[in-house]
């Protein structure tokens, strides 16, 4: 090969090298500009991911606060469901105890009726009692001052007995008993006038003994 073909070639493969370097070159900047891209957009990535990840913290502390907020209000309605049961079953209870009373007050009212009736009855025969009561009362105070009256002309009959038994005593030994009893014979010398004045004395005290054996 002649000089100046190889200097030619020593040209070409210059120019080859050159532009090969030069195609890495630009290839290399391609690619640095991708990766800066890349790295920018992993670095917008990952940002992006730390706010979802606050983010995702955020909702995860909201729905356990949302279960343990569910779980007190279930509780409080299981004891609101328990206390509802207790107060239904309280409130039958006293339906219950209240139908027992509304029975027993009618049976109350039956018994007042009939006690009332009976009541009723009774004091219209206390008032027809107290009645009859008031007119032996009144009888009984009408025969009360007969028999005082009785008693008084008794004592009267024996006072005057007394007076007249000592002018009586001397005449007849027979008779001396008749003239004590009786306080209606006066002072007489016949037989005759003492037995009547006897016979008059027994029918008085008869009458006056029926009366104070009433007494």
């Amino acid at each position: 090969m002649s000089s100046k073909n190889k200097n030619s070639v020593k040209k070409t493969n210059q120019s080859s090298q050159s532009n090969l370097l030069n195609n890495i070159a630009d290839n290399n900047q391609h690619l640095q500009q991708e990766l800066d891209k890349l790295t920018q957009t992993f670095a917008d990535l990952k940002q992006q991911h730390n706010v979802l990840e606050n983010n995702l913290s955020l909702e995860v502390q909201k729905v356990e606060n949302l279960n343990q907020t569910l779980n007190s209000e279930q509780q409080k309605l299981a004891e609101v469901l328990q206390k509802n049961q207790s107060l239904t079953n309280e409130l039958d209870n006293k339906n219950n105890e209240i139908a027992t009373l509304q029975n027993q007050i009618q049976t109350l009212n039956k018994q007042i009726q009939k006690l009332t009736k009976e009541n009723n009855n009774f004091k219209q025969n206390i008032n027809e009692l107290q009645s009859d009561v008031n007119a032996d009362e009144n009888a009984l105070s009408e025969q009360q001052k007969e028999i005082a009256d009785l008693k008084n002309k008794l004592l009267k009959a024996e006072n005057d007995l007394k007076k007249s038994n000592a002018a009586t005593k001397k005449q007849s030994n027979e008779y001396y008993p008749i003239f004590k009893l009786n306080p209606l014979i006066e002072t007489s010398n016949s037989v005759n006038n003492m037995y009547k004045a006897y016979e008059s004395y027994v029918n008085y005290f008869k009458t006056f003994g029926e009366l104070w054996n009433k007494e």
